[in-house]
C-alpha cells in the first residue's frame, strides 16, 4: 500500500524552494514520500584545510518508525575504517581497491553526545559491538525506551580527520572529499532491528532517508560543492566563506572542497521540472568537463524516461584531479564523483573510461540512490543493475559503437566486456553479500556477469520487456528499501512465474551461463542409410533460446535451438556446406568463448575454426587507456 502523504509533507514538497546563485529558484519535485515522518538532520562543518580536519556539530531529530520501542541507537563511524589498526575495511583490502595504500590515517572522535534536554549519552555509548579491532560502529543506550511514532533530538559534536585518499573519502593536497564524514545513524528496520554493520571494503550504503541541511565553513580561497541545493550566496567571514546546502529526502550528504575548482552548468528539462546540472572540475579538464555535462544531461533524460523521473532540482558532477583518482567513481545522492582522465572525452574509444564512469555513477542515482537497497547485503541490486543501465545508456548514445569506434569499425560495449573479462569469471553468485567477494570476483560478478546476463535477456526476450520490468521495479520500489523480492515481482509481472524460477533466480543465485560449441562432422547411419550431421553442444544452466545458421552454396537456413535442449543435431551436405554458426545475432553474452561457435568448411568437407572475437581489440584499447592515464595535469 502506498504511504499516506501528510499535509505537512505535501506542503514541503510542493512549496519548498531555495535560492541558488544567480537568484534562480529551484523547487523540489512534488510527492516525495520517503521514510515518513523523515528524520531532520542539520550538519555544520568547519574545514581546517591544512590539517585536513573537520570540526563538526550535528543535530538529529530521530523518529522511531518501527513497530516496537527502541532502547538503543546504532551509529556508523565509518572514517574509523581508515586506520592501520586492522578495521574490517582494511582487512578486506578496501584501501587497495584503487591500488593505493593508506598513508595519513583518518577517523571520527565524538566529543559530546547529548539529548536536547541535556542528558549525556556519551557514557552510555560503546564502540564494542562484537566486531574485534573495528571501531566503525557505536552503540548508545537510551535512558528510556522510545515508543513507536515518538521522536527525540540528539546533539553531537565531533572531530573528523580525513585520511589521505585511498578509497572513497579523504584528501590529496588541497582536494578534499568529505564522504562518510559524520556520525550517522544506521537504518532502523520496521520490525525494530538495526541494520548496522562495519564499513566493508566493497560496500557501505544502507540508510534511512532524511531531510539534510549542511553548512560548510572553509577557507576563502577554496570552492565548495555538496549534495543538495546551494542555499543563497556564499557568505564571507574573516578570511573564510560560509556555504549552505539543503538536501531533502536523501540518505547521505557529502561535500567537496578544493582550491581553484571551476564549475560549468546547464539545464535539463524533464517532464515535470527542470534540473540544474553542474560539473565541478580542476584546471585543465575543461574539455572532459563539457563532455561529462553532456552525458549527465542526456543520461538524466534517458533514465528518467526508463526508470522514473529524477525528483531532485540539482545534480552535481565532480571531476577529481588525476592525483585524486582514489576518490573517483563514487555515487552519493545528488552528487557523484566521476573520473577524468584529462585527455578523455564522452565519445567511444579513448574516452570510454570517462563516459562510462559518469553513466555508471548517474545510474546509481536510481539503483540504490532512489530505491535505497541494502548494498552490503544485496550488491546485485546496486552495482549489478547500475552496470547494465550504464551500458544501456551508452548504447542509446553511441549505438553499435558504445564500446569503441575506430573509423568505420565499431565495438559494442557489452561485447567488449564479454571478451575482456567474462572468460575469467569466478564465483560467488550475484546474490552473495559483499563480504563473500574479493575485489576481483566482485568486479567480474557484479560489473561484468550481471550486466551481460541482463543484456542477454534483452536480446533474447526483447529489450522493451526488460526495460518495462526494470522500470516497474524502479518506480514501484522508489524510497522503499526493497530486497530481491521486489525485483522478482517486477519480472514475474512482465515475463511470468516460469521466467523467475527458470531464468532470473538461477542467474542471481548461481551465476548461470549458457556455453555453446560446435562439434565435428559425424556420420550417422541408421537402417542402412547414412547421413552427415553436425552436433552443437550446450552447457550451463541459463536456458537462453538460441539459433544456428547454416550457410551453403544455395543459401542460409536458420534452426531454432530451444533453451531446454542440451544439443542440436543438424543434417548437412558436406559437399555444399560453407559455414555453420551458433548465435549469429550475438544474443547470448554469457558465452566466454566465441571461437568454438563458428566452423568454416572447405570443398571436400574438411573443417577449420574461423577467426573471431574482439579480445585483441579490447586488450589494445585497455592498454592505450592505461598508458594515457599515467600522464596529464
Amino acid at each position: 500500500m502506498a504511504a499516506m502523504r501528510s499535509p505537512l509533507t505535501l506542503g514541503i514538497c510542493v512549496v519548498l524552494a531555495v535560492i541558488a546563485p544567480g537568484h534562480r529558484t529551484w523547487a523540489q519535485s512534488a510527492y516525495i514520500t520517503a521514510d515518513e515522518p523523515r528524520d531532520q538532520v542539520d550538519l555544520h562543518a568547519q574545514l581546517d584545510a591544512r590539517a585536513h580536519r573537520i570540526h563538526g556539530t550535528l543535530r538529529w531529530r530521530f523518529t522511531n518508525r518501527s513497530v516496537v520501542p527502541v532502547q538503543e541507537l546504532y551509529w556508523h563511524l565509518y572514517l574509523n575504517a581508515f586506520r592501520h589498526a586492522g578495521s574490517v575495511f582494511m582487512r578486506e583490502g578496501g584501501s587497495e581497491i584503487r591500488d593505493r595504500h593508506l598513508g595519513a590515517e583518518g577517523g571520527i572522535t565524538i566529543t559530546a553526545l547529548r539529548l536536547a534536554g541535556g542528558q549525556d549519552l556519551l557514557p552510555r555509548s560503546t564502540l564494542d559491538v562484537g566486531v574485534p579491532n573495528d571501531e566503525t560502529q557505536l552503540r548508545t543506550r537510551l535512558y528510556e525506551p522510545l515508543l513507536p511514532g515518538h521522536s527525540l533530538d540528539l546533539r553531537v559534536t565531533f572531530v573528523s580527520q580525513l585520511p589521505e585518499a585511498v578509497a572513497r573519502s579523504g584528501f590529496v593536497r588541497d582536494f578534499h572529499v568529505a564522504a562518510q564524514w559524520f556520525p550517522k545513524l544506521a537504518r532502523l528496520e520496521t520490525d525494530g532491528t538495526w541494520a548496522h554493520f562495519p564499513y566493508h571494503g566493497l560496500g557501505e550504503f544502507y540508510a534511512d532517508f532524511a531531510d539534510y541541511t549542511l553548512t560548510v565553513v572553509a577557507p576563502a580561497d577554496m570552492e565548495v560543492v555538496a549534495g543538495g541545493v546551494p542555499m543563497g550566496a556564499v557568505t564571507p567571514r574573516e578570511q573564510q566563506n560560509v556555504h549552505r546546502f539543503s538536501a531533502p529526502a536523501v540518505h547521505d550528504i557529502v561535500f567537496v572542497a578544493a582550491n581553484d575548482l571551476r564549475t560549468i552548468e546547464s539545464i535539463e528539462r524533464l517532464a515535470t521540472h527542470s534540473v540544474r546540472v553542474r560539473v565541478a572540475h580542476p584546471p585543465g579538464f575543461e574539455r572532459v568537463a563539457a563532455d561529462h555535462l553532456a552525458i549527465a544531461r542526456r543520461g538524466l533524460a534517458y533514465f528518467s524516461r526508463m526508470f522514473g523521473e529524477y525528483p531532485y532540482p540539482v545534480l552535481t558532477v565532480v571531476v577529481p584531479p588525476h592525483a585524486a583518482i582514489a576518490v573517483s567513481g563514487m555515487e552519493y545522492p545528488t552528487l557523484l564523483l566521476t573520473s577524468g582522465p584529462w585527455w578523455g572525452s564522452g565519445r567511444p574509444l579513448l574516452g570510454r573510461g570517462a563516459a562510462e564512469t559518469t553513466a555508471h555513477e548517474l545510474a546509481h542515482q536510481w539503483f540504490q540512490g532512489l530505491i535505497a537497497t541494502h548494498e552490503v547485503r544485496y550488491p546485485v541490486l546496486d552495482e549489478g543493475l547500475s552496470s547494465w543501465a550504464s551500458g544501456a545508456l551508452l548504447r542509446e548514445l553511441h549505438g553499435s559503437g558504445s564500446g569503441a569506434r575506430v573509423g568505420a569499425a565499431s565495438l559494442d560495449g557489452f561485447e567488449l566486456d564479454r571478451s575482456w573479462a567474462l572468460p575469467r569469471l569466478v564465483s560467488p553468485a550475484p546474490l552473495s553479500p559483499v563480504q563473500d567477494f574479493d575485489t576481483e570476483s566482485y568486479y567480474r560478478t557484479q560489473y561484468v556477469y550481471v550486466p551481460l546476463m541482463l543484456e542477454t535477456i534483452a536480446r533474447s526476450w526483447g529489450r522493451d520487456r526488460l526495460l518495462r520490468a526494470l522500470g516497474s521495479y524502479a518506480r514501484q520500489q522508489r524510497f522503499r528499501h526493497p530486497n530481491p523480492d521486489g525485483l522478482r515481482e517486477a519480472f514475474r509481472t512482465e515475463y511470468g512465474g516460469w521466467f523467475v524460477s527458470d531464468v532470473l533466480d538461477p542467474a542471481l543465485s548461481r551465476g548461470c551461463v549458457a556455453q555453446t560449441r560446435l562439434g565435428d562432422l559425424e556420420t550417422d547411419c541408421r537402417a542402412g542409410a547414412c547421413e552427415t550431421v553436425l552436433v552443437a553442444h550446450r552447457s550451463g544452466c541459463l536456458p537462453v533460446p538460441l539459433e544456428v545458421a547454416v550457410r551453403t552454396r544455395t543459401g542460409v537456413t536458420r534452426h531454432a535451438w530451444p533453451g531446454s535442449a542440451d544439443e542440436i543435431r543438424l543434417r548437412v551436405d558436406p559437399n555444399t556446406l560453407i559455414e555453420v554458426e551458433v548465435d549469429p545475432g550475438r544474443r547470448n553474452l554469457t558465452d566466454s568463448q566465441r571461437l568454438d561457435d563458428v566452423r568454416v568448411f572447405d570443398r571436400v568437407g574438411g573443417a577449420e575454426r574461423a577467426p573471431g572475437g574482439a579480445s585483441l581489440l579490447a586488450k589494445l584499447l585497455g592498454f592505450s587507456q592505461l598508458l594515457l592515464s599515467l600522464v596529464g595535469p
